[in-house]
C-alpha cells in the first residue's frame, strides 16, 4: 500500500506537510501537548511561553508614559517658585524713609552683630528702615517688629529685620518686589 504512488498523493493532499518549529507562528492555536509525553516522562516542554513576551514589550511603553507624565509635571509646576523664598503678602504698614538702601558694607557689619543683641546696635549701623510691616506674634505672648530695607545693588531684594521688643532677633531676605 505505501509504494502505491496514487496512496502518497492523497496523503500529501488530505495531512499537509508539517513545518519545522523555527518556522511557525508563535500565536497560532495549536492543540493542547502536555509537558511529560508517555513515551518520554523525562522530557519537558520546550514550548515558549507568549505571556512573558508580551510584559517584555509592554515595558518600553510605560517607561515613556511615565516619563512623558514627568515632563509635563515639570513644566506645570516650576520648580524656582517651590524652592525661592516669597514677599511678604502684606504690604507696608507705613513708609518711614523712601530713599534707604542698604549697602554690601553695611550688609556686611550686621551680619557681625549676635541675636539677641541690643535694638541700638542694629540702628547705629543702618539707621531708618525703607517701611515698616504689621507687628506679628513670632513666639507665644511676644510681638515683634518687621523693617524692610531694600539693597542697593539689587532693588528687588529687601532685607527683613525682626525685633522682638528692644532685642534684635534676626533677618531674612525676601525676594521679588
Amino acid at each position: 500500500m505505501t509504494s502505491d504512488p496514487n496512496t502518497k498523493y492523497w496523503r500529501s493532499i488530505i495531512a499537509p506537510p508539517v513545518t519545522p518549529p523555527e518556522q511557525r507562528d508563535p500565536w497560532a492555536i495549536r492543540p493542547y501537548t502536555p509537558a511529560f509525553s508517555a513515551s518520554s516522562p523525562t522530557q519537558l516542554s520546550t514550548r515558549k511561553q507568549p505571556a512573558r513576551r508580551r510584559k517584555a514589550q509592554l515595558l518600553p511603553s510605560y517607561l515613556a508614559i511615565g516619563g512623558t507624565l514627568l515632563v509635563l509635571m515639570g513644566l506645570i509646576l516650576n520648580p524656582r517658585d517651590l524652592l525661592s523664598a516669597r514677599a511678604p503678602s502684606e504690604p507696608c504698614q507705613e513708609i518711614v524713609q523712601p530713599q534707604s538702601k542698604l549697602t554690601r558694607e553695611q550688609i556686611s557689619q550686621l551680619l557681625t552683630i549676635p541675636e539677641r543683641s541690643t535694638k541700638t546696635k542694629v540702628k547705629a549701623i543702618i539707621q531708618a528702615p525703607y517701611c515698616k510691616f504689621p507687628q506679628l506674634e513670632v513666639r507665644a505672648g511676644v510681638m515683634a517688629e518687621r523693617e524692610a530695607y531694600p539693597l542697593a545693588f539689587d532693588p528687588q531684594t529687601w532685607l527683613v529685620i525682626l525685633y522682638e521688643g528692644n532685642e534684635y532677633a534676626g533677618y531674612a531676605f525676601s525676594f521679588r518686589h
